[in-house]
């Protein structure tokens, strides 16, 4: 799973560096922010060209803790928002970023798990779906 997120990573930072317009070196710079969320995962992308990208949300306890991340990142709308896989430490914060933050795009593995975690993550997509999110599985 760690080789797949690294490959992730780095097909993302390359993917945004193509679409790189020439600017000062400052804003040249694609920020990676690992999100400490104690037991799970959460890392926020901030690409040269001004996009954002959240992979995973970290568990439900930490919701509150991301948003408050991302909007002290200027990060207040996600380019997309990437799961990595359905466990509840990396999908539980989905549904408090989906009420605070504005999610352009979500992208999730066609897992499902039958956890009480993953059904309010469904809900919260359901409801932001009527909204023009982009929602695929692959």
């Amino acid at each position: 799973m760690k080789k797949a997120i690294g490959v992730l990573i780095l097909s993302i930072m390359f993917f945004a560096f193509l679409q790189t317009a020439p600017a000062d070196a400052k804003e040249n710079l694609m920020w990676l922010h690992f999100i400490d969320v104690g037991q799970g995962d959460s890392i926020l992308i901030q690409t040269p060209n001004q996009k954002n990208i959240l992979i995973d949300a970290g568990p439900k306890r930490t919701a509150g803790k991301v948003t408050a991340y991302l909007k002290r990142q200027h990060a207040e709308q996600l380019d997309a928002l990437i799961i990595t896989h359905p466990h509840h430490d990396h999908i539980g914060g989905v549904p408090g970023i989906l009420e605070n933050i504005k999610v352009k795009a979500f992208y999730m593995p066609r897992l499902s798990k039958k956890t009480y975690v993953f059904k309010q993550m469904m809900q919260a997509l359901k409801k932001k779906k009527r909204d023009d999110l982009l929602c695929e599985s692959r």
